[in-house]
């Protein structure tokens, strides 16, 4: 991680079940985390043909300070990009064993 990296001001929401007017349970997103900064690496980007159509799939590795309780099912948003979680894990730079951080993948949801 390079000095002053951490430019992107997240959010990072977990979904909320909430009873509509029929009784039904919807999903609706709800701020867990607000003003976290991390550094945004785009990892891995590909496009395919499925069914006729062109798809686009990209991969994120998001860098910055530990926190505990990021889970799968959160998703972060940066203005109107959301990126689904897949994972999260603690991380300690190589040479620097007192810098927690928590490294997330996450994939850019596009279209």
């Amino acid at each position: 991680m390079t000095a002053g990296g951490r430019k992107w001001e997240v959010q990072i929401e977990d979904p909320r079940g909430v009873l509509d007017s029929l009784g039904e349970k919807s999903k609706q997103w709800g701020i867990t985390i607000a003003g976290y900064r991390v550094e945004a690496i785009a990892k891995n980007a590909r496009e395919f043909f499925s069914d006729a159509r062109i798809q686009s799939d990209v991969d994120y590795l998001f860098v910055g300070h530990y926190r505990e309780g990021i889970l799968p099912e959160m998703r972060i948003t940066y203005g109107s990009r959301v990126f689904d979680i897949v994972g999260s894990f603690e991380h300690y730079p190589k040479g620097y064993q007192n810098l927690r951080q928590l490294r997330i993948y996450a994939k850019e949801r596009l279209g």
